[in-house]
This record gives C-alpha cells, structure tokens and sequence, in this order.
C-alpha cells in the first residue's frame, strides 16, 4: 500500500508517516441560570487533515436543548422586550439599545404623567380663581343693590317728612349718615313721644315750612357729563375715575372706541402709551397685579363698571396686551416662531398639552416654539437637533437686517419724517401737521420740522398750513419729490422756479435749510447743475447753449465743482452749457 523507503536503496521495513487521522474533541458548553436547570448545547469539532483543505467542510453539530420552550409572553412591549433579550443572548450591544429605548420610554410616560398632573391642577387652580372671582361679583353686586335700596328708603323718607311738614331731622350732606340710629327698647307697649307746643329752630332742627330740604344725591339718578363727548349720562352708566382734584367720566361708547384705537395696530406693543390712562390712573387693574393684597371696594366696583362697559372679548385682548408689554419691560418669555405673529409666551404655557419641558405653545396663533433657539419646535429626537442659540444669534442678525434695509427703503417712498428730537421715524396718517413724537413728548410741524415747545398753545410759529384739507398726501410726496418746498402754493411753482421749466429737475438732496429755495444744488457729485438766474443777465437772454463749439481736451476731463451759493465763472459756464448740450459730460 505504502512505498517503502530503505537507506542503502533496497527498501526499508519503516513506512512514511501516513497522515493522522483527526482526533475527536467534543466540548459542552453549560451555562448556570438562576431560574432552573439549564439547557446543554454540546459542539463536536475535528481537526482536518494536514495540509488543509482549500474549503474545509464545516463539521459543527448543535444539539438542540430537550426540555420544552417557556410559554411565549402576551404581545405587550414588556414581554416583547423580554422575549427579545432571551433570543438575542449576550450580544450586549442589541441588549444597550433595548435597554436605552426602554428608559426613554419610561422617562417619555414619566414626563406625560407630570405634565398632565400640571395641566389638571393649572385647570383646577383656573377653576378656582373663577370660582373666586364669580363671588367676589356676585357680592359685589349685592353690596351695590343693598346700597340702591337702602338709598332709595332714606329718599322715600325725607320725602314723607317733606310732605307731613313737621319738625324733621335736617337732611344731611352724606344720604348714608341719614341712616336712623337703632335704639334699644324694652318690650311692650310703647309711649309715644311728646309733641312740642311750638316748633324749636336749632342746630340740627329747622322748619320745614320756612326752610325747604334739599333733594339727596342718590348714586345712579343724577347726571354726568362724559369726558369725550360732553353729554349726560347717569352716574349708573359711566366709568368714574379717581383722577383728583375732580374725577373724569366716561360713557361706554367713548370707553370702547378709546380701547379699541388704543389696541389697534401695533400701537398697544409701546411701553409708554400703553396701557392707557387718565391723569396717570389706570382704568382697569387685574387681580394678577395685586399680588397678595386685597382689592378695595372701590377698585372691585370700578373694574366690575369697566368690564360691563368694554365686554368680555374686549376685556380679554385689553389683559393679554397688558401682559406682553409687561413681559416687555422686563425682557421675559419666549418670542412666538410664527413671522405673522411676534408674541411673547409666558413661561406657564411651556411644556404644556403634552409637549416636551423645551417646547412653549403660542395662545395667540397656537404654533409650537422651542425656548432654546427660538425657532419651530424640533419633530424628531434624532434626525432634528436643536442648534442652539449661535443659530438664534446669526437668522436674528440677517433678518435684523434685511428688516432695516426694507423699513429704510419704505421710509423713502413713503417721505416719512424723523423727529428733530430724538430721530424717530415719524408718519402722519390724518389730522394738523403738528406732530407729537410717541418716545420723547415733543411737538414739531410736520412740514417744516419746527419744535414747538409748548405745542398747540404756541399758536402758529411757522407759515405752514395747520390742516391740508385740499391736498392729498400723494400731491404732497409729489411736490416733496421735485424740489417743491411746502411753503409754495399750488400754482406759484413757475413764480418759484423764475419761470423756467422745473419738471426735468430731480432734486434728490434735502436742504439743511428748509426755508431756502432747494432747487439749488450745493456740491454735487453726480454733475447735474440746476438753472441760475444771473446767467440769463450774463449772456442778456440770448441762447447760450451753443456759443462753445469745441471744447479743449484738458477741459474736458477736468473735474468740476460748483457751489451754487458762488458767482461761476464764464469759460466754465459755457464749457458745462455746451457739455451738457452735446451729452459729452464725463461721468
């Protein structure tokens, strides 16, 4: 079977080494549980033949376990979970992401239950401070209809005591101090007083015969004058204020108009001027501006009057404007991602219907905003990340920007002016022309720009009209726009301008000097010069745009600079008339 091999070359009784046969190596693998006997996996490896083969075979036997499979769990997540980490064995990186992807679970239903315990108290809190308010109204409005009817029986007294005619108490200032003072009586029959022979004048006794009562002031019958209009109301149907030394009123109709321009617009978003007052006293303050101090009488009756006067919707907008220019003044909230809206979120509506402790819901447009960079709230956990606050800071300065460069051109078609004061942009929409600026109180002519120090008392300081009745705004940003001062009259512009042609002038400067005439240019750099009337008497009416034929080269490229306040010389003259003639003017 084998060769044979010998040293001599004969052969030799030792034969080659055959190759081995492999050696059968059984390993069992046993692994201990803590809950029972533990299933055996036994592996049976053989060692190939020397040399190995190219695609040895694989020779690995798994033996199944022989005791039964535990029942499979119900299809809850727990159980899946767990089924999942009993298939998947040891592999601890699938067992980490199980492991994570349950914690966040966890935390998720952990933070929803606290949210939605926060809600149900902030609804339980909101529901007792209505509960709270409905009282205090309806004790309020007992106390008013106690006092209404004790006022109308001291009326129906003195007028009794009137009509019998006899000794009468003297009717007071105050109809509540007429109020009769009790007496303790034993019980029993009761003696009648004794009557006077003759009736006694005395300090608190008069005649009624000779000395007539005055009629009692009863709260709600007289009438008032309104602060606005001038027309008699009953005091039942106004707002008083507690303006000293004599309070103001005010009827519903002039109240609500007077809210409702006052909430118009963006007017409401400027700290000054809102909310609005009379003589530094506010009309209305909200019981989340007490804090822990308890409203007088006086101030519950007001606001009562005031929210019967503007309405419930009213009421609303007036408190949430309230609210935002406080949160203003003092640079809190979350700013609404919405372009359209710009509110500012109070820190209660964070985390709020169910939304993270990084997410505020907007109760004006009811957009979701992340706090943290301001922007849209981030769907995903993983695939969005919120970028912060370096993100915030550059989208704010490029939109700052941009906003700058399109209110500046805005600012330029529509002619608006700057205040002389402060250099704010102002814009008249209506009314005189004398303008009071909303951030430093001064008072100027919208023409002219003229500071009237004590405004219209000052009477007209300036020649320019008080109202533009027969000019409308377009006219005015026309004859702004080709150099026509407002002082000028329409129809004198030819008298203005010396009767030349001034529709081809484009005055795009304005004078420093708004009293001068503007069609004379001071320094211009784009080399367009206006007509000057002494040029006519220099050249005696003739047409003096042709007198220079040819011009020299040296001149031509020679920079030119004018001011028109000076006498010009006259080789420059007809160097520029003859210039601007051939078109040959360098630009």
């Amino acid at each position: 079977m084998y060769r044979r091999h010998t040293d001599n070359g004969e052969g030799s009784s030792r034969r080659e080494n055959p190759p081995r046969r492999p050696t059968r190596i059984t390993v069992v693998i046993r692994d201990e549980p803590v809950d029972g006997p533990p299933p055996h996996i036994e592996r049976e490896e053989r060692r190939h033949p020397w040399p190995p083969l190219r695609f040895p075979p694989p020779m690995v036997r798994w033996d199944l376990p022989s005791r039964p499979r535990p029942p499979v769990p119900p299809p809850r997540r727990e159980g899946l979970w767990a089924r999942a980490q009993e298939l998947l064995g040891h592999n601890r990186h699938f067992l980490d992401r199980i492991d994570r992807e349950v914690a966040l679970d966890r935390l998720e239903a952990r933070q929803a239950e606290r949210r939605a315990q926060r809600a149900q108290q902030n609804r339980q809190e909101e529901e007792a401070r209505r509960d709270r308010h409905e009282q205090e109204r309806r004790q309020e409005v007992e106390a008013e209809r106690r006092q209404e009817e004790h006022l109308e029986q001291v009326a129906r007294r003195d007028e009794r005591n009137r009509q019998h005619g006899g000794n009468v108490p003297a009717a007071r200032a105050n109809p509540v101090e007429a109020r009769p003072t009790p007496v303790n009586r034993l019980p029993g029959p009761q003696v009648p007083a004794p009557v006077p022979a003759a009736p006694v004048a005395t300090a608190t006794t008069v005649n009624a015969a000779t000395a007539p009562v005055p009629e009692p002031s009863v709260d709600g019958d007289d009438l008032v004058p309104c602060a606005v209009c001038a027309e008699e109301f009953p005091r039942s149907q106004v707002l008083t204020t507690s303006c000293a030394p004599e309070p103001h009123h005010y009827c519903g109709q002039c109240l609500q108009s007077f809210f409702r321009n006052a909430m118009d617009r963006n007017v409401w978003r400027n700290a000054d001027t809102f909310p609005p007052t009379c003589c530094g006293n506010r009309f209305y303050i909200h019981a989340n501006e007490l804090g822990n101090e308890n409203p007088s009488r006086e101030v519950r009756a007001r606001n009562e009057r005031f929210r019967r006067l503007l309405g419930v919707e009213m009421i609303r907008q007036y408190i949430a404007r309230t609210e935002q220019v406080r949160m203003e003044r003092e640079h809190t909230g979350t700013r609404c991602s919405n372009v359209d809206c710009g509110w500012l979120i109070p820190e209660r509506f964070t985390g709020v219907e169910g939304r993270r402790e990084t997410e505020a819901v907007c109760h004006h447009c009811r957009q979701v905003t992340c706090i943290i960079c301001e922007g849209r709230a981030h769907r995903a956990r993983y695939q969005e990340r919120c970028p912060g606050h370096r993100r915030r800071t550059e989208e704010q300065q490029q939109l700052e920007e941009q906003a700058d460069r399109q209110f500046r051109q805005l600012r330029r078609d529509e002619a608006w002016r700057t205040c002389p004061t402060c250099d704010m942009t102002v814009e008249r929409d209506g009314g005189c022309n004398l303008i009071k600026c909303i951030k430093c109180k001064t008072y100027f002519c919208y023409h002219c720009l003229l500071i009237h120090p004590n405004g219209h008392g000052d009477g007209p300081l300036c020649a320019c009209p008080i109202f533009d009745l027969h000019e409308p705004e377009r006219r005015i940003r026309e004859r702004r726009a080709a150099g026509i001062p407002d002082h000028v009259a329409e129809g004198e512009e030819d008298e203005f301008f010396h009767g030349r042609n001034h529709q081809h002038r484009q005055h795009q400067r304005h004078h420093p000097d708004p009293g001068r005439h503007r069609h004379r240019r001071h320094r211009h750099e784009d080399r367009f010069f206006d007509h000057i009337p002494e040029d006519d008497d220099f050249f005696h009416g003739g047409d003096h745009r042709d007198i220079l034929d040819d011009a020299p080269e040296e001149l031509l490229n020679r920079p030119i600079e004018v001011d028109s306040d000076d006498d010009i010389d006259p080789e420059d003259l007809r160097f520029i008339l003859d210039t601007l003639a051939r078109g040959r003017m360098p630009r």
